[in-house]
C-alpha cells in the first residue's frame, strides 16, 4: 500500500529495453518538483485545523497533536473526526520517513549515493537520477534551485559533476520579474544542462533569457577553478561576469579559507581555531523557553535581533492586541548605555552554561557558579537567514551570554594562541566589504551555513602589522 501511495517507478521495469543494454538515454529533459520529504506540520494542518498550525511553537503543536490522537482538542468528549484526522496524519507522516528512509540508503543498494543526504528535497534527488540515465553522450537538461550548485546537502553531486568534466553549463535566474509567479520573487533558480564538457559554461543573476545572448555575463570554469575557490565542497561560486572572476581568484591567492578540511593526504587547517556552536533550536528545545523574565534566566536571542557590531539592532514589543512584534530599536533610544532589548522567550541560565561548556570541552556537571567563571562571558555569532540580494549578506556581532537560537550559529576561538586583540581583528574580518562580495559570489539560497563560512577568504592571525591592529582594534571596540 505504502508502494502505491508512494507512486515507486523503477526504471529497469519501465524501460527494459533501453536499461538493460546500459546505454542509457541521449536526452532527459524535465522540471522536477521543489519539495522536502520531511512532513511539515504546519503546511499538514493548514487546511485541515487552524489549533494546530497556529499553534506557539512546537512544543504546542506536539500537545494539540496529542490531544487529537485521542480526540479531545475541543471537548472532554472523543471526537471521530479528530481521531481520523490523526490517523490521517499518522499516515501522511508514515510515508515521509519511509520514502526519507528509502533515499537514504548507502552503499551498491542506494538509489541516491550523492543527494540521499541531510534533510533531501525532491529536485536533488530528480536531478540525480536524470544524470543517471544518460548515455555516455546524452546531456540532460533542467530547471532547479540554484542551491544545487552551492549548497551543502549538494555537494557531493555537484563536485562529482564539476570534477569529472560532467557539466555543460548552469544559467542562474532571480524570479523578480515572476517568470514563475507562484515562487517568492527572492528565489534564485537556474537552468542546467549535464553531459560530457571539458570546461563549464555560466552566467548568473539574470532576469530573464534575453540576457543570455550578452557576452559579459557568460564565463567558463574548469574543474581546477572549483578546487582553488571552494576546496571543501567544490561547490560553484555565483560570478555576476568575468571581471567577478578574476577578482575571486586575486583575493583568494592572498587570503586563505577560514578552515580548510582534512583530506587524505593533508590534515585539516584551522588558523583562527574555530569552533562552531547552534545553541538552541526554536522548535526542539522550545519546552524549555519561558513568556517572561526572572531569577536565573537569560534572554534568548534570535538572529533579527542583531546587525554589524550591534547587538541592540531591535527588540520586542507588544502591540495593541498583545502579540509580541520584533523591531528596530531607533537610534535616540540606543544612545542610552544602559538600554537592553527584550526578547520573546527566556530561558535558563544553566541550560545556557551547559551548551557553552559543552562545545569548549567544559565538564557539564561543574555547578553554576563554576561555570560561569569557566565559560566566554561574549559571544560571536552571525545572521544564518541572509540573501545575496540584501544590503550587506554577512552579519556578525558580539553579544553578552545569552540564550541563542539556531538562526544565529555562534563562533568560538578556542585555545590560548588566538590573543583578545586579534579577536577584534576577526570581528572585522567578517563584517569587511571585501569578505561579503565574496559572500554574495557564494550564496546561492537564504542560509549562511557553516560550509559558506568555512570557504569565506579570512585573513591569518599573523597577517596584521602592529600598525594595522593599532588602526583596527580601537574602531572595532568604538563599533
Amino acid at each position: 500500500n505504502t508502494c502505491m501511495r508512494g507512486r515507486i517507478f523503477h526504471w529497469f521495469v519501465e524501460f527494459p529495453e533501453i536499461m538493460s543494454k546500459g546505454k542509457g538515454f541521449d536526452c532527459v529533459l524535465g522540471n522536477p518538483p521543489w519539495e522536502r520529504i520531511k512532513l511539515q506540520e504546519e503546511e499538514f494542518f493548514a487546511s485541515r485545523d487552524t489549533k494546530i498550525a497556529n499553534a506557539r511553537n512546537k512544543a504546542e503543536r506536539d500537545k494539540y497533536i496529542e490531544l487529537l490522537g485521542h480526540g479531545l482538542l475541543y471537548s472532554d468528549t472523543p471526537s471521530d473526526a479528530e481521531q481520523r484526522l490523526y490517523a490521517s496524519f499518522l499516515d501522511e507522516r508514515r510515508l515521509a520517513e519511509a520514502s526519507s528512509l528509502y533515499c537514504h540508503v548507502k552503499g551498491d543498494s542506494g538509489r541516491f549515493p550523492l543527494t540521499g543526504t541531510g534533510d533531501v528535497n525532491t529536485y536533488a534527488l530528480f536531478a540525480e537520477t536524470m544524470c543517471a540515465i544518460l548515455s555516455s553522450k546524452g546531456r540532460a537538461g533542467f530547471i532547479v534551485p540554484t542551491g544545487i550548485a552551492t549548497d551543502d546537502s549538494t555537494k557531493k553531486f555537484f563536485a562529482s559533476l564539476a570534477q569529472n568534466s560532467g557539466l555543460v553549463s548552469l544559467y542562474d535566474f532571480e524570479n523578480r520579474g515572476a517568470i514563475f509567479p507562484g515562487v517568492h520573487r527572492s528565489y534564485k533558480f537556474c537552468l542546467m544542462t549535464t553531459g560530457k564538457s571539458e570546461a563549464a559554461d555560466f552566467a548568473f543573476f539574470l532576469a530573464d533569457t534575453k540576457q543570455l545572448t550578452e557576452g559579459e555575463r557568460r564565463f567558463s570554469l574548469s574543474p581546477r577553478d572549483f578546487e582553488t575557490i571552494n576546496p571543501n565542497t567544490k561547490t560553484c561560486p555565483i560570478f555576476r561576469s568575468r571581471m567577478d572572476a578574476e577578482l575571486t581568484r586575486k583575493i583568494y591567492s592572498r587570503a586563505p579559507v577560514l578552515i580548510c578540511d582534512a583530506t587524505e593526504n593533508e590534515p585539516e587547517e584551522n588558523l583562527w581555531n574555530i569552533k562552531f556552536l547552534r545553541m538552541l533550536d526554536m522548535s526542539n528545545d522550545s519546552r524549555i523557553f519561558k513568556d517572561s523574565g526572572g531569577a536565573d534566566l537569560l534572554p534568548l536571542y534570535e538572529a533579527k535581533m542583531i546587525h554589524q557590531f550591534d547587538h541592540r539592532w531591535a527588540s520586542y514589543e507588544a502591540n495593541a492586541k498583545g502579540v509580541p512584534l520584533c523591531r528596530d530599536v531607533p537610534e535616540d533610544v540606543k544612545n542610552d548605555p544602559d538600554m537592553a532589548v527584550t526578547p520573546r522567550y527566556w530561558v535558563s541560565e544553566r541550560a545556557v552554561l551547559e551548551r557553552l561548556a559543552r562545545v569548549l570541552g567544559i565538564d557539564t556537571s561543574a555547578k553554576t557558579e563554576d561555570l560561569r567563571r569557566l565559560c566566554p562571558r561574549w559571544l560571536i555569532g552571525w545572521r544564518d537567514i541572509t540573501n545575496a540580494t540584501n544590503e550587506r549578506t554577512v552579519i556578525a556581532s558580539v553579544l553578552p551570554r545569552v540564550g541563542v537560537g539556531h538562526t544565529m550559529p555562534l563562533f568560538f576561538i578556542s585555545g590560548d594562541t588566538i590573543s583578545k586583540k586579534q579577536r577584534a581583528l576577526f570581528i572585522s574580518n567578517l563584517n569587511s566589504l571585501v569578505l561579503d562580495f565574496v559572500a554574495r559570489l557564494k550564496v546561492g539560497g537564504t542560509h549562511l551555513t557553516y560550509s559558506y563560512l568555512k570557504q569565506f577568504p579570512i585573513l591569518s592571525p599573523n597577517a596584521y602589522s602592529q600598525s594595522d591592529m593599532d588602526f583596527i582594534i580601537p574602531r572595532v571596540l568604538e563599533l
